[in-house]
């Protein structure tokens, strides 16, 4: 379900590869993350706004993974950021709180 740890974990993941600067770490997960993001029990609900957020997450994905190929770790940081800003935004969104 969405609503398991696991997303978080992998978040957590990320983020050691970024202090780390393990680029192969970064790239595996920010993967799993867009995967996620692309399994039919992603969709809490069918909207155009839940729908835009999830198409934010993967962009969000994979520009950490695009970086994370590149070897920047700042570019990486900087992705993990507005990744972070996105899942931050939708679970808002969920509750029922407004970020449009």
């Amino acid at each position: 379900s969405i609503w398991s740890p696991l997303p978080l974990a992998i978040l957590q993941k990320v983020l050691e590869g970024i202090a780390k600067e393990d680029f192969n770490a970064i790239a595996r997960n920010a993967n799993l993350l867009v995967g996620y993001s692309q399994a039919a029990g992603w969709m809490a609900q069918q909207s155009p706004d839940y729908t835009r957020f999830t198409a934010d997450f993967r962009r969000q994905a994979q520009n950490l993974v695009s970086e994370a190929r590149r070897k920047n770790v700042d570019g990486a940081t900087v992705a993990y950021f507005q990744l972070t800003i996105s899942c931050v935004n939708c679970h808002k969104f969920i509750r029922g709180d407004s970020v449009l």
